[in-house]
Formats: structure tokens, C-alpha cells, sequence
């Protein structure tokens, strides 16, 4: 008994830390891509100091936008967005930007470097999405649980008390860890899971993405203020009311 013991707790130690170094980084993605949004939407506006009457704001912040929205579905697996999807709409901000240059706005290569800081963490988000334990380590593990449960029914116990307290404890222990390491596994997936695993664990993820649904808010805000500013601003020049 004590051997299994032994292998199984190595085995979830080994597994939990694996599992762990992954959620810890996944936890840093969602901020991370939010600091760099905001950083790429000053960029841009430092950039179109000299070509203001050229450009306009709304549609970099249109193409802002749908990058936050397709990298959340992405991570979330929503609305099959794709890793490409993602990238195609990073191409389309450097397209914004190869315009912007030939109309003569300022500096672009800062927005260049954050477009490629961006690119990276979706890069590394994809790979830890779909990074799995091993299927062998995976078996092994529930092999282990398996037989431990089987191991502490064959055993002998002096009173009834301290053969309920031992199998409940033990039994719950390693039950509750092979599930939380499902879970942690792929720590963006909120999809309610089956059977006992929504008694477990519930549909909650492992990680949040507030910080990204909470920009993609704050930019939709900011993007009818630039479009109803641009509106003013194409009235002025016409001198009539355009219709609404």
C-alpha cells in the first residue's frame, strides 16, 4: 500500500507543478494583451499628431476592438475563432499602420514593437491552450487512484470510525487533485463540464478574462465618442446636417 501511496502522490506533485507553471503564465495573457492594447491605441495617437485631418481614430479603434473580441473567443473557444482569425486581425492593424506611414504620420515603429509584443503572448496563449498532459502520465494517474481506492476497501481496520474517516479523506483527496489537474490543464475553457466533474469543480475557468472584457467595453465607449466627434467634424467641414 504504502508503494502505490507513494507513486501516486510523486505522480500528482509532479503533474500539479507542470500544470501550475502553466495557469501562472495563462493568469498574466489577459492583462498583458490589455496593457499593450492601450499602448498601441497611445501610439497611434501620438502618430497622427501631424496628419490628424488624414486619418481617422475610429477606425484604428474599430480594428482594436475586433482584435480583443477575436483573441477572447479564441481563448474562450467561442464562435470557432481560430489562432489564425487572430492573427489576420494583427495584419490588419499593420496594414493601418503601412497607410498611416505613407500619409506622414510620426514615429510607427514603436507601434510596430508592441504589434509584435502582442503576437507573441496570442502565440504562447495558443500553445498553452493546447498543450495537454501526456495521455500516458494522464492513465498512469488514474491508474494510481484507481488502485489506491481499491487498496484502502482491502485493508483492515480496527473500528468502523477509522475505516470511514481514512477512505473518505484519502479517497477525496486524490479524486478532487486528478480533477483539479483536468481543470488547470486548459485554464481558459469555462465550458460546464459533465457528471460529477460539475459537482467537483463546477464551470467556473481557472482563468479569468475580465481585464479583456472589460477593455472591449471601455473602447466600444470611446469608439462612438470618436465616431460622433468625426460626424461633427464632417459637418463642420460640409457646413450642413448630415443625416443620421
Amino acid at each position: 500500500i504504502s508503494l502505490v501511496f507513494t507513486g501516486l502522490f510523486f505522480l500528482l506533485g509532479i503533474m500539479f507543478s507542470n500544470v501550475n507553471a502553466d495557469l501562472k503564465e495563462a493568469e498574466k495573457m489577459p492583462m498583458d494583451v490589455v496593457s499593450s492594447l492601450d499602448q498601441l491605441e497611445d501610439s497611434f495617437i501620438l502618430a497622427s499628431s501631424k496628419i490628424s485631418d488624414k486619418v481617422d481614430l475610429s477606425e484604428m479603434q474599430s480594428l482594436l476592438l475586433a482584435f480583443a473580441i477575436s483573441w477572447r473567443d479564441m481563448m474562450l473557444k467561442d464562435n470557432g475563432i481560430t489562432y489564425g482569425d487572430t492573427l489576420h486581425c494583427l495584419s490588419d492593424i499593420v496594414v493601418l499602420v503601412r497607410d498611416w506611414d505613407k500619409k506622414g504620420a510620426a514615429n510607427t515603429a514603436p507601434i510596430v514593437v508592441v504589434i509584435d509584443k502582442v503576437r507573441r503572448v496570442v502565440s504562447r496563449g495558443t500553445v498553452v491552450q493546447r498543450t495537454e498532459v501526456l495521455p500516458a502520465a494522464r492513465a498512469l494517474l488514474n491508474f494510481f487512484v484507481f488502485m489506491s481506492c481499491v487498496l484502502l476497501f482491502l485493508a483492515s481496520y480496527k473500528t468502523l470510525v477509522a475505516l470511514s474517516m481514512v477512505i473518505s479523506c484519502v479517497m477525496t483527496v486524490c479524486i478532487f487533485m486528478a480533477r483539479i489537474i483536468q481543470a488547470m490543464d486548459d485554464p481558459f475553457n469555462i465550458r460546464p463540464p459533465l457528471g460529477i466533474q460539475r459537482w467537483i469543480y463546477g464551470h467556473m475557468a481557472a482563468v479569468q478574462v475580465f481585464p479583456l472584457t472589460e477593455y472591449i467595453t471601455r473602447m466600444e465607449r470611446r469608439k462612438i465618442k470618436s465616431d460622433e466627434a468625426a460626424r461633427l467634424r464632417l459637418q463642420t467641414m460640409a457646413g450642413v446636417m448630415l443625416p443620421k
